[in-house]
């Protein structure tokens, strides 16, 4: 078992000024800013690893998170239907986390994908809905996953692109590989984004990518709101589980 009080210190040498615990009946880890911080709010989440991000977003003189690979194994997931601006948010985490673990891969790629999947689930599933990340192994070659889980048992449409939308998950389809894969409870739409074969100019697409206020990064989504995930299997069988 975790030893908490010892996380908890660990985060708070980590974060001078924040006050974090795990909540022994809510089964949460919380943070409480420092008082320089007066528009700051409680922070809580699931894990330490989604504490971390969340206190590096709420405070720009903190470092940048890390990933504690002994208590996540490479996998965070975030509630984000209960924000304001879930695909803002979403494309936030998606960007701290692949700086957090050094992904190989393409920003830009992974923000689109993120923002698409994000939106479609906002638009058309029902709360709560979760974001996943996670480094899996993909028909021999590193991979991120994401995962959106919303409560619908309703499995997406397929939508024609057209002047009312469409075009943004087959976009997707295009860069990752696409499955919905329905449970008890809702659904769990799935994208897998192999890491680059070679990387432009010698390097990784890595943390680099563009600033947060790029198209896409509104509270309206990263794109086209439409529910088109293709409701088939994976095309190319299932990854295998996070690494």
């Amino acid at each position: 078992m975790p030893d908490h009080e010892e996380i908890a210190r660990g985060l708070m040498e980590r974060f001078p000024g924040w006050t974090t615990w795990h909540g022994g009946t809510t089964a949460r880890w919380w943070a409480l800013p420092p008082v320089r911080l007066a528009a700051a709010r409680l922070l809580h989440a699931l894990t330490p690893d989604e504490l971390a991000v969340q206190i590096a977003q709420a405070d720009p003189s903190q470092p940048a998170p890390r990933v504690l690979e002994a208590h996540t194994g490479r996998r965070l997931s975030f509630r984000i239907d209960e924000e304001p601006q879930p695909v803002r948010l979403a494309r936030r985490i998606a960007r701290d986390v692949l700086a957090a673990w050094g992904a190989p891969h393409d920003v830009d790629t992974v923000l689109l994908v993120v923002a698409e999947l994000t939106t479609n689930a906002v638009s058309h599933g029902e709360p709560p809905i979760t974001l996943a990340l996670a480094t899996v192994s993909h028909e021999g070659r590193p991979a991120l996953l994401v995962d959106l889980d919303d409560a619908s048992p309703a499995a997406p449409e397929r939508r024609e692109p057209g002047e009312d939308g469409g075009f943004g998950m087959r976009v997707v389809e295009e860069l990752a590989d696409m499955s919905v894969h329905l449970r008890p409870g809702g659904k769990t739409v799935r994208a897998v984004i192999p890491a680059p074969e070679t990387t432009r100019g010698g390097t990784a697409g890595g943390a680099d990518g563009p600033a947060d206020g790029a198209a896409g990064d509104t509270a309206g989504g990263g794109g086209t709101a439409d529910g088109a995930a293709p409701a088939e299997a994976h095309r190319s069988g299932n990854p295998s589980s996070p690494a």
